[in-house]
Protein backbone atom coordinates (compact mmCIF):
# COMPACT_ATOMS: atom_id res chain seq x y z
CA UNK A 1 0.00 0.00 0.00
CA UNK A 2 2.92 2.46 0.88
CA UNK A 3 4.19 1.57 -2.59
CA UNK A 4 1.12 2.94 -4.41
CA UNK A 5 0.70 5.74 -2.67
CA UNK A 6 4.22 7.44 -3.10
CA UNK A 7 3.78 6.24 -6.76
CA UNK A 8 0.26 8.14 -6.67
CA UNK A 9 2.01 10.89 -5.40
CA UNK A 10 4.66 11.03 -7.54
CA UNK A 11 2.71 11.01 -10.61
CA UNK A 12 0.27 13.73 -9.28
CA UNK A 13 2.50 16.48 -7.71
CA UNK A 14 3.14 19.21 -9.57
CA UNK A 15 6.62 18.64 -10.38
CA UNK A 16 5.40 15.58 -12.10
CA UNK A 17 3.17 17.27 -14.18
CA UNK A 18 5.50 20.02 -15.41
CA UNK A 19 6.37 18.02 -17.79
CA UNK A 20 3.30 17.08 -19.83
CA UNK A 21 1.29 13.73 -18.44
CA UNK A 22 2.45 10.67 -16.77
CA UNK A 23 2.08 7.63 -18.07
CA UNK A 24 2.62 4.69 -15.67
CA UNK A 25 3.94 1.14 -17.47
CA UNK A 26 5.71 -1.48 -15.98
CA UNK A 27 9.22 0.34 -15.86
CA UNK A 28 7.83 3.44 -13.86
CA UNK A 29 6.52 6.97 -15.03
CA UNK A 30 7.14 8.29 -18.66
CA UNK A 31 6.95 11.33 -19.85
CA UNK A 32 5.41 12.89 -22.66
CA UNK A 33 8.01 15.05 -24.70
CA UNK A 34 5.96 17.53 -26.53
CA UNK A 35 2.26 18.29 -24.76
CA UNK A 36 0.27 21.05 -24.81
CA UNK A 37 -3.30 22.71 -23.86
CA UNK A 38 -5.41 25.36 -24.27
CA UNK A 39 -8.14 26.30 -21.65
CA UNK A 40 -11.11 28.78 -22.72
CA UNK A 41 -11.97 30.02 -19.45
CA UNK A 42 -13.34 33.70 -20.55
CA UNK A 43 -16.56 34.15 -19.90
CA UNK A 44 -17.30 34.09 -23.89
CA UNK A 45 -19.48 30.86 -24.37
CA UNK A 46 -19.19 30.93 -28.07
CA UNK A 47 -22.23 29.58 -30.07
CA UNK A 48 -22.78 28.92 -34.06
CA UNK A 49 -25.70 28.55 -35.94
CA UNK A 50 -23.61 27.10 -38.29
CA UNK A 51 -25.02 24.18 -40.44
CA UNK A 52 -21.76 23.47 -41.92
CA UNK A 53 -18.58 22.41 -39.66
CA UNK A 54 -16.72 25.88 -38.61
CA UNK A 55 -14.02 26.71 -35.65
CA UNK A 56 -14.67 26.15 -32.20
CA UNK A 57 -13.53 29.90 -31.21
CA UNK A 58 -10.49 29.93 -28.81
CA UNK A 59 -10.41 25.83 -29.06
CA UNK A 60 -7.07 25.50 -30.32
CA UNK A 61 -3.87 24.38 -29.49
CA UNK A 62 -0.20 24.43 -31.05
CA UNK A 63 2.01 20.82 -30.55
CA UNK A 64 5.52 20.61 -31.55
CA UNK A 65 6.79 16.97 -31.65
CA UNK A 66 10.11 15.92 -31.35
CA UNK A 67 9.98 12.39 -33.44
CA UNK A 68 7.73 10.68 -35.91
CA UNK A 69 4.61 10.02 -33.65
CA UNK A 70 0.93 10.07 -33.01
CA UNK A 71 -0.84 12.87 -31.45
CA UNK A 72 -2.96 12.05 -28.54
CA UNK A 73 -5.89 14.78 -27.97
CA UNK A 74 -8.69 15.81 -25.72
CA UNK A 75 -11.55 17.79 -25.34
CA UNK A 76 -14.04 18.41 -22.67
CA UNK A 77 -16.64 20.69 -22.28
CA UNK A 78 -20.26 21.33 -21.75
CA UNK A 79 -22.69 22.15 -24.71
CA UNK A 80 -26.18 23.08 -25.03
CA UNK A 81 -28.92 23.38 -28.09
CA UNK A 82 -31.96 25.28 -27.93
CA UNK A 83 -34.23 23.45 -29.02
CA UNK A 84 -34.96 19.13 -28.83
CA UNK A 85 -34.11 17.42 -30.74
CA UNK A 86 -31.32 18.46 -32.43
CA UNK A 87 -27.82 17.32 -33.29
CA UNK A 88 -24.55 18.92 -32.63
CA UNK A 89 -21.62 17.52 -34.32
CA UNK A 90 -17.45 18.07 -33.22
CA UNK A 91 -14.51 17.20 -34.91
CA UNK A 92 -10.40 16.97 -33.80
CA UNK A 93 -8.67 18.42 -36.80
CA UNK A 94 -5.03 18.02 -36.64
CA UNK A 95 -3.18 20.22 -39.10
CA UNK A 96 -6.49 20.76 -41.15
CA UNK A 97 -7.08 16.65 -41.14
CA UNK A 98 -10.59 15.37 -39.52
CA UNK A 99 -9.75 12.92 -37.04
CA UNK A 100 -13.34 11.68 -36.86
CA UNK A 101 -14.40 11.54 -40.29
CA UNK A 102 -16.46 13.98 -42.71
CA UNK A 103 -19.26 14.17 -39.70
CA UNK A 104 -17.72 14.10 -36.08
CA UNK A 105 -18.70 12.80 -33.18
CA UNK A 106 -22.74 13.63 -32.55
CA UNK A 107 -24.18 15.28 -29.15
CA UNK A 108 -28.10 14.67 -29.65
CA UNK A 109 -29.74 17.38 -27.61
CA UNK A 110 -32.56 15.69 -25.60
CA UNK A 111 -33.84 18.13 -23.17
CA UNK A 112 -34.15 21.72 -25.16
CA UNK A 113 -31.93 23.83 -23.34
CA UNK A 114 -29.77 22.01 -20.95
CA UNK A 115 -25.98 22.14 -21.30
CA UNK A 116 -24.54 18.66 -20.68
CA UNK A 117 -20.97 17.50 -20.44
CA UNK A 118 -18.99 15.94 -23.31
CA UNK A 119 -15.65 14.62 -24.44
CA UNK A 120 -13.80 13.26 -26.92
CA UNK A 121 -10.51 12.08 -27.24
CA UNK A 122 -8.43 10.43 -29.74
CA UNK A 123 -5.39 9.30 -31.73
CA UNK A 124 -3.79 10.42 -34.90
CA UNK A 125 -1.80 8.58 -37.12
CA UNK A 126 1.80 8.56 -37.13
CA UNK A 127 3.30 12.11 -38.24
CA UNK A 128 6.59 13.16 -38.84
CA UNK A 129 8.68 15.15 -35.89
CA UNK A 130 6.97 18.97 -36.74
CA UNK A 131 4.32 21.39 -35.71
CA UNK A 132 1.20 20.65 -35.37
CA UNK A 133 -2.19 22.66 -34.96
CA UNK A 134 -4.99 20.57 -33.21
CA UNK A 135 -8.21 22.40 -33.17
CA UNK A 136 -12.16 21.46 -32.58
CA UNK A 137 -14.30 22.13 -35.22
CA UNK A 138 -18.42 22.03 -34.55
CA UNK A 139 -21.86 22.38 -36.68
CA UNK A 140 -25.39 21.93 -35.98
CA UNK A 141 -28.15 20.06 -37.85
CA UNK A 142 -30.98 23.09 -36.18
CA UNK A 143 -31.02 25.92 -34.16
CA UNK A 144 -28.34 27.16 -32.27
CA UNK A 145 -25.59 25.42 -29.79
CA UNK A 146 -23.54 26.70 -27.24
CA UNK A 147 -20.17 25.83 -25.27
CA UNK A 148 -19.31 26.67 -22.05
CA UNK A 149 -15.92 28.92 -21.36
CA UNK A 150 -16.10 30.83 -18.21
CA UNK A 151 -14.71 30.18 -15.47
CA UNK A 152 -16.70 27.03 -13.67
CA UNK A 153 -17.45 25.28 -16.34
CA UNK A 154 -14.13 26.04 -18.93
CA UNK A 155 -13.44 24.38 -22.14
CA UNK A 156 -10.19 22.38 -22.28
CA UNK A 157 -8.58 21.15 -25.76
CA UNK A 158 -5.16 19.07 -24.80
CA UNK A 159 -2.50 17.22 -27.05
CA UNK A 160 0.81 15.22 -26.31
CA UNK A 161 3.18 13.06 -28.25
CA UNK A 162 2.98 9.66 -28.35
Amino acid sequence: MKKLLLLLAFCFSGNAMAGGPVYVGKTGPVYSPGSSKTVLADGSNPSTSSTSAVDMTGVTTTITTTKASRIGFALATSLRNVTSPAVTFVNIQVNGVNQFGANGIYHNQAVAGYFCAFGLSGLSAVLPAGTYIVKARWYVSTSTSTMLGDTDNSTMISAWEI
